[in-house]
């Protein structure tokens, strides 16, 4: 019988400090983005597409026939100042609070994998 192929080492869950800053970054980009009312709805739509996943993406009008925007969305507030991690992250999950003009906006964002780009799923 032949050797079992050896798998590779793929270490403990990392939690570097880039990834830190990239979940605050895309908090921050994402609210800006929702409460941008400068620019035509398909713009609006172009330009938070690389900061969200695909569910809420049509959540927010990302298809024909997914349904109409809320219009409360436009609500939150412009960001005020950088986000705060809410809670321990762990490398596929980050939960991100940003300060607005009026109150907190509380992210949700995960990621396929330890490097890969942080995509928000949730927010109130």
């Amino acid at each position: 019988m032949g050797e079992e192929p050896a798998l590779p080492d793929v270490g403990p869950a990392t939690d570097s400090q880039q990834a830190r800053q990239d979940a605050l970054s895309v908090a921050v980009a994402f609210v800006a983005a929702m409460t941008d009312t400068s620019v035509p709805f398909d713009q609006w739509r172009a330009q938070l597409r690389p900061l969200v996943d695909d569910t809420l993406f049509r959540q927010l009008g990302g298809c024909d026939g997914c349904g109409d925007v809320d219009a409360s969305w436009f609500n939150l507030g412009k960001p005020t100042g950088p986000g705060q991690l809410s809670g321990l992250p762990v490398p596929v999950l980050a939960v991100v609070d940003v300060p607005t003009s009026r109150g907190t906006v509380t992210v949700t964002m995960t990621r396929l994998s330890d490097g890969a780009p942080w995509l928000v799923g949730r927010f109130e």
